[in-house]
């Protein structure tokens, strides 16, 4: 995620900070206590720690159409989060950060980020970058009326559909396996 460096002169520094969540059951117990680090990604500057910051979404005729699909030829639909999404993609510019407070690195050091942190201008853009080149191995192509709804062409069953929204996605096929 991050390699601990010398601080690097003539580089913008963002900075970064802890996020803390309890996750509580649906009778209001404490299920398990979440720490997020989150960079400040709002002090970056474009063209130096980034170009892109587009990632796209599925409109909302597109889920629409999914929809009446989904109803008309009696198909299966799953949603998922993806799970520290950010944390699974390399990042295609240096971006170094202050450590958050309690984060014991030695004095004149920096964290230099390899994966995309939440926060990061860039971070859903890189994402979505991985992402699909991920699905395009795996025979998956983004329709053209838009990039976020990508399809899986079979002969014998109607096509399988993954819409993205960040790292949230459906899954949509004749069958759950």
């Amino acid at each position: 995620m991050y390699d601990i460096v010398p601080w690097p002169k003539g580089w913008k520094i963002i900075g970064s900070k802890w996020v803390f969540h309890i996750k509580q059951g649906p009778d209001g117990s404490i299920q398990k206590y979440k720490a997020c680090l989150i960079a400040q990604g709002f002090t970056q500057v474009e063209g130096i720690n980034f170009n892109q910051t587009f990632t796209p979404v599925a409109k909302f005729s597109s889920l629409h159409t999914i929809f009446v699909l989904t109803t008309k030829h009696d198909l299966e639909v799953h949603q998922m989060d993806i799970k520290a999404a950010y944390l699974n993609t390399n990042l295609n510019k240096e971006i170094y950060m202050e450590a958050p407070p309690s984060f014991d690195i030695p004095d004149g050091h920096i964290l230099r980020l390899k994966k995309g942190v939440y926060g990061t201008k860039q971070g859903g853009h890189v994402w979505y970058i991985d992402f699909s080149r991920t699905l395009s191995t795996l025979g998956y192509t983004p329709t053209q009326a838009d990039h976020a709804i990508f399809m899986h062409k079979s002969p014998d069953t109607f096509p399988d559909i993954i819409s993205t929204y960040v790292d949230d996605m459906g899954l949509i096929s004749k069958s759950l396996e």
